[in-house]
């Protein structure tokens, strides 16, 4: 994990979800689903893309550079996740990886900064009344009993090839499930 981005990551997705949250009594979502959708798509073949490329050797760019790019993009990511509810990695872990970052630790460091744009995110849900108590409580379980597996497959066996290609599928998965919810 690299704390150096992770730390404006968080400050950023922080910073950006709750205002997303706030901002959804507002708008109406589908054409920002959209827009998400295309965003989403394009990691996705980017992913599967790279799949087979050597990891990274260097991150691009200097460790204020770094910070300064995961406080803004952090917000942004926020911002969008706290709209549409959702953590943001899908986001993050691209960008990491376009920044450089080796695939595990891009993974490792996205985990950790979700943690906070997920909470501020909830809260700004919370403080409008938008939550359903048994969907949570159903999804922090799913969230254990995962992370759990993940981290243990991560430092395993698990090739960087191996993340890219599913986390690619995963993402063309997530926006036809998006696209098949907005027709």
């Amino acid at each position: 994990m690299d704390v150096g981005i992770a730390l404006p990551l968080i400050v950023g997705t922080t910073v950006g979800a709750p205002l997303g949250a706030y901002t959804t009594t507002f708008m109406e979502s589908d054409w920002l689903l959209a827009i998400f959708c295309v965003f989403v798509v394009v990691a996705g073949l980017r992913m599967l893309l790279i799949a087979g490329q050597a990891e990274p050797q260097a991150v691009r760019g200097t460790v204020a550079q770094r910070a300064a790019v995961g406080g803004s993009i952090g917000t942004g990511i926020g911002f969008i996740s706290g709209l549409l509810g959702v953590g943001g990695g899908i986001l993050i872990v691209p960008l990491l990886i376009l920044m450089g970052y080796p695939t595990k630790i891009a993974a490792a460091t996205t985990a950790f900064a979700v943690v906070f744009s997920s909470a501020s995110g909830f809260a700004g849900h919370a403080v409008g009344g938008h939550y359903d108590i048994a969907l949570m409580v159903v999804t922090a379980v799913a969230v254990v009993i995962g992370s759990q597996v993940g981290a243990r497959l991560m430092v395993g066996a698990m090739k960087p090839r191996w993340i890219r290609q599913g986390f690619g599928v995963l993402l063309l998965a997530i926006a036809a499930t998006l696209v098949w919810g907005l027709l």
